[in-house]
Order: structure tokens, then C-alpha cells, then sequence
């Protein structure tokens, strides 16, 4: 699920049925340790130029939480990934729902009114400046702090910026243009990963 950005048009995700009514997080309950393997695997595009997202597993640790994480850009084009350098364009982490349902991902998304993010601090091994063409990174994004008990998991990636590098800090046009596949999947200026998959956090 693409998050709205300033230069993104979402488009309604095929995952996912039904309407959710207005809910809240569980009762603040800090997760205790758990691990789960995910195997989550989610893109974007078409078979002939797409990103993926991965998120092989989520752990939550004694002082925080950690995600075992992956992403591809099986293009032909450079996708800038947000940096330290560019003011809020960092956003990789996760976000706490109230439900695993996917059209509360949607509702929230359409209004604008997604969860928090609740940012990662350290990357290992650290994210690259340009996803290169046909490029992958694959690592552990992690944080410090309690995640709520009962609340449900989905993982954040972005920002990207697709067709542009970096260059002194400044985001600048790269060769060649977009691809029609993801310029069909209405993606633009600026995308924010979102997964359509969720895991509940055990009490």
C-alpha cells in the first residue's frame, strides 16, 4: 500500500474486502519478546519493471524491536532513497493498527489519518543513496521503546524518490524517464511503502 505524498496519486489496492469502522489500539500493554518469521514479499509495477518489499521477519527485543527487511528496484531506472540530508524524507519503520484488516489501511490512508510512525534508528547494513537499477538492499532496520501488546504490525518503507539521484544533498533528475508500468501503477514523485501484510503483536 502506497502512503499519500505530495506528488503520489493513490490508486484503491486489490487486497483486502469489507469496511472497518472507527477502533483504537488495545489497552497500552507493552509486547513482550517474540520473534516471527514473516516471509512477507509485496511490490509494485508490472513483471517488466517493479519494486519489491520484503520483510523476512519481526522480532520484538528486550528494549525494543527489530525487522529483518529487503527491497529491490528490478527497473531501469536510479530511485534516491530518503536520507539524513533531506528533511523528512527518512521514513522507514512501522506503523501500530488496530486491526490486520487491509481496509482500515485503506480507509486511514484515503483520510489521512494513518498511525504515527514510529521511525527506525539504526539500519544494518546501512541504506544506500540510490537504489541503482536492478539494485537490492536487504538488512535490519531497528528501535528503541515498547510496542503496544494486541496492536497489529505493518512495516514502512520510503521515502523514494523514483528517476533521481543525490547529489550535494539535492535531489536531481536521472536517464532514462520512468517506466510505463509504474508510471501505470501512478507512481510519480514520491513513494512511501506501507505493507499490505500485518502481524499482531502478542501479549
Amino acid at each position: 500500500m502506497r502512503r499519500p505524498l505530495l506528488l503520489l496519486i493513490l490508486t484503491p489496492a486489490l487486497a483486502g474486502c469489507g469496511t472497518v469502522a472507527a477502533v483504537s489500539l488495545p489497552p497500552a500493554h507493552a509486547a513482550t519478546p517474540q520473534h516471527a518469521d514473516l516471509n512477507w514479499v509485496e511490490n509494485t509495477g508490472g513483471a517488466s519493471a517493479r519494486l519489491v518489499f520484503g520483510v523476512r521477519s519481526f522480532e520484538v527485543t528486550r528494549d525494543g524491536w527489530q525487522a529483518a527487511a529487503s527491497m529491490k528496484n528490478d527497473t531501469d531506472v536510479p530511485f534516491a532513497v530518503g536520507n539524513a540530508s533531506l528533511v523528512g524524507s527518512l521514513e522507514f519503520g512501522l506503523m501500530l493498527f488496530a486491526t490486520g484488516v487491509h481496509s482500515e489501511l485503506e480507509t486511514r490512508n484515503a483520510s489521512q489519518s494513518l498511525p504515527t510512525l514510529r521511525p527506525a534508528e539504526t539500519f544494518a547494513p546501512a541504506l544506500p543513496a540510490e537504489l541503482e537499477p536492478h539494485q537490492a538492499w536487504a538488512g535490519t532496520i531497528s528501535a528503541r521503546g515498547p510496542v503496544a501488546a494486541g496492536a497489529w504490525v505493518r512495516i514502512v518503507f520510503g521515502v523514494l524518490f523514483p528517476g533521481q539521484r543525490i547529489e550535494a544533498g539535492q535531489l536531481v533528475p536521472a536517464k532514462p524517464t520512468l517506466p510505463d508500468s509504474l508510471r501505470s501503477a501512478k507512481i510519480a514523485g514520491e513513494l512511501s511503502w506501507i505493507t499490505d501484510h500485518a502481524y499482531q503483536l502478542k501479549r
